[in-house]
């Protein structure tokens, strides 16, 4: 099983969860580092230098969440997934350019004591 060019890092995460929980569902214990490789093994190579980020920390401190964090997080920095309809229409609108007002010739407080 492998992450398709064209799928998110949270479909990705759902269908590996959908695998463990059908391992669940026979009996099958799945320990947090079974799921953190699985969650790691399938990944393209421009991947790879997150995957030895990870190799550095020690075994006893990953975790399946702070991982998804990481590879939702690393995704995020790649650029790598598909934007959301609500991106795309963001950035198909056409809106105003914003004019900025000059501003007021009124002198300001602190000029005024100042001429007193």
């Amino acid at each position: 099983m492998v992450l398709d060019e064209d799928q998110s890092m949270e479909a990705w995460i759902a269908s590996v969860w959908d695998i463990v929980h059908h391992l669940e569902s026979a009996d099958f214990e799945v320990m947090d580092i079974d799921l953190v490789i699985s969650l790691t093994q399938g990944l393209p190579d421009h991947y790879d230098p997150f995957i030895v980020s990870l190799d550095a920390t020690p075994i006893d401190q990953l975790n399946v969440n702070s991982v998804i964090v990481c590879l939702l997080n690393e995704e995020s920095h790649q650029g790598c997934n598909n934007p959301g309809p609500d991106i795309i229409l963001l950035t198909c609108l056409k809106l105003p350019k914003k004019t900025w007002s000059q501003p007021s010739k009124a002198k300001s407080i602190a000029s005024e004591e100042q001429s007193l």
